[in-house]
């Protein structure tokens, strides 16, 4: 049964949320989930060693789209369907990385910040001192620059207190987070790239299979979505739309041509998003 498969075969059937109309049931074909799959390994930035966090649901493409991966990679994933004890189980898990939308995010630097508060207005200070330092080192190094020794040996202090504290809250094995479905908040972002944990940040749509973009490690930029795959062509359309091609793109709607004609235009699949 396995080897009768072949990449122009559906793979799964998505109806999306029907925000814009009515759903719409989207046919990603198992070629388009074995090309991603392939594009992320190509980054090098996951391996075989790595351990996933997923508490994303699979029926979504964001989940969808780990587990094809986790496939095509071999790393280890453990599933986990409570949201609320996201920060609990990280610690009882120790993963490496963790895919998420915003929100997640933002919950988990509030705990920390609310913590560092609770501890008084020293600690509430010194919390603030250590993120900033963090901040400024990961910025030198993001833009190719040697830290000052002074910033350095502020940076060594920082961590001991501050920022190894914060890694351990979240398991102390996390290289970085994989956010997507809605923008990012820079101070959030900030947070995490300070603490030695920078976000991912890509976009992507249910009828591109999750990914058209992403950040890769050493060219983040915060308040963007990072770059395309390779295999993967992005153009802005003359009235600002985001036009795709790609091995990613849905073979198309379930039973409604109407609306596919809408979509593809001359090869390209029109997302519907404003862009640049």
């Amino acid at each position: 049964r396995a080897a009768s498969v072949t990449p122009d075969q559906i793979a799964t059937l998505i109806y999306t949320s029907g925000t814009t109309g009515k759903p719409k049931g989207v046919e990603l074909l198992q070629g388009a989930w074995s090309y991603v799959s392939a594009a992320l390994r190509s980054l090098d930035v996951i391996t075989i060693d790595d351990v996933q966090y997923l508490w994303l649901p699979m029926a979504h493409v964001f989940g969808s789209v780990l587990v094809a991966f986790q496939i095509e990679v071999g790393y280890v994933t453990a599933v986990d369907g409570n949201v609320g004890k996201i920060m609990e189980n990280l610690t009882a898990i120790k993963p490496t990385f963790m895919g998420a939308v915003p929100r997640i995010f933002e919950k988990l630097y509030a705990a920390m910040a609310a913590m560092a508060k609770a501890g008084g207005p020293e600690k509430e200070a010194g919390f603030a001192w250590g993120v900033d330092i963090g901040r400024q080192y990961e910025e030198a190094l993001l833009a190719g620059e040697e830290p000052s020794p002074e910033l350095a040996a502020q940076y060594e202090q920082a961590n001991e207190l501050v920022l190894t504290p914060i890694r351990a809250a979240l398991g102390g094995n996390m290289r970085f987070f994989i956010s997507g479905s809605a923008p990012l908040a820079p101070e959030v972002a900030q947070f995490f790239a300070a603490a030695g944990m920078p976000v991912l940040e890509g976009y992507g749509l249910t009828e591109t299979s999750a990914i058209v973009t992403i950040s890769r490690p050493t060219s983040l930029k915060s308040g963007t979505v990072g770059e395309p795959h390779a295999g993967t062509e992005v153009m802005i359309a003359d009235d600002g739309e985001i036009m795709v091609r790609s091995p990613a793109v849905m073979n198309g709607y379930r039973n409604q041509p109407e609306a596919n004609e809408e979509v593809f235009v001359d090869g390209w699949f029109a997302t519907g998003d404003i862009g640049e």
